[in-house]
C-alpha cells in the first residue's frame, strides 16, 4: 500500500489533532498522497461546536468531507466512550473501501493515556486493516507533545482559531482537553502579558490563506486583516 500515493479518509473532530493530521496530509505533494476525505462524525457528543469547526475547516480548504451519524446507544457521550477510536475506524475502512481509497487517517496524540490512542492499538488496528488492503496512519504520533504540535500547526498555517479542542462547547480551559490546549499556546506565545485566552483571540484576528493549486498544494502562512 505504502509503494502507492496515499488515497486516505480522515478521522476529523475538529480539535488540534485531527486538525494537525488532515493539513500533514493535504500538504504533501501528489505523488505522495493523492486524495483526501474528512469523516466528521456527530454521535450525541457534548460539543456539537466541534463538528461546525471541522466543517468551517474542510470548506476553507476545499476538502471534501461527510458528516456521519452514529447512534451510541446505551452510550453517555458526555464522557470518554471505551473504543471510540475503534468505532470511528471502522466506519471509515466502509468509507475508504466505497471510495476506493487506501489509508485511514487517525489524530492519534503523542501523549494521550487512551488505550485507542495507543502505539499497540495503532499496530493492532493497522494490522487488522490489512486484511483489507487499507492502512491506519497517525502522522501526529510521534511527535513529542502538544506544544510540538501547535508548533507544527503554526508552521502549516492551520487556523488555531478553529480548533475546537474541547470536551463542552467553549474552549476555555474548564476541561481537560481544553486545558492542555491552551496551556500548549501559552507556552508557544509566552510573553507575559497575554493569557491563553487573549492569545486564542489575537489568533481569530487573523485571516489565513490555502493554495488550492494541487501543483503546488500547501498551507503556508496567516496574514495580518490590516
Amino acid at each position: 500500500i505504502t509503494e502507492t500515493p496515499i488515497k486516505a479518509v480522515v478521522l476529523l473532530s475538529g480539535g488540534l489533532d485531527s486538525l494537525l493530521t488532515l493539513a500533514e496530509l493535504v500538504v504533501k505533494p501528489l505523488h505522495e498522497v493523492e486524495r483526501v476525505y474528512a469523516l466528521i462524525f456527530t454521535y450525541g457528543q457534548s460539543s456539537n461546536t466541534e463538528i461546525y469547526k471541522a466543517r468551517e475547516v474542510c470548506e476553507a480548504w476545499g476538502v471534501p468531507y461527510e458528516i456521519m451519524p452514529i447512534n451510541m446507544r446505551g452510550t453517555d457521550t458526555s464522557k470518554e466512550i471505551p473504543a471510540r477510536n475503534l468505532i470511528f475506524v471502522s466506519y471509515a475502512a466502509s468509507v475508504a473501501k466505497d471510495l476506493g481509497f487506501n489509508s485511514i487517517a487517525i489524530g492519534a496524540e503523542p501523549d494521550s493515556t487512551y488505550t485507542d490512542s495507543s502505539t499497540r492499538f495503532l499496530e493492532e488496528a493497522n494490522q487488522l486493516l490489512s486484511l483489507f488492503d487499507l492502512q491506519l496512519i497517525a502522522p501526529v504520533k510521534t511527535m513529542s507533545n502538544k506544544k510540538a504540535l501547535v508548533l507544527r500547526a503554526l508552521d502549516l498555517g492551520v487556523p488555531l482559531h478553529l480548533c475546537h479542542s474541547s470536551r463542552s462547547n467553549a474552549v476555555d480551559g474548564n476541561c481537560k482537553t481544553s486545558s492542555l490546549f491552551l496551556r500548549s499556546l501559552s507556552q508557544v506565545f509566552h510573553n507575559g502579558f497575554l493569557t491563553p485566552l487573549e492569545i486564542l483571540g489575537q489568533l481569530s484576528g487573523m485571516r489565513y490563506k490555502f493554495n488550492l493549486d494541487r501543483k503546488e498544494f500547501s498551507i503556508k502562512y496567516f496574514e495580518n486583516n490590516s
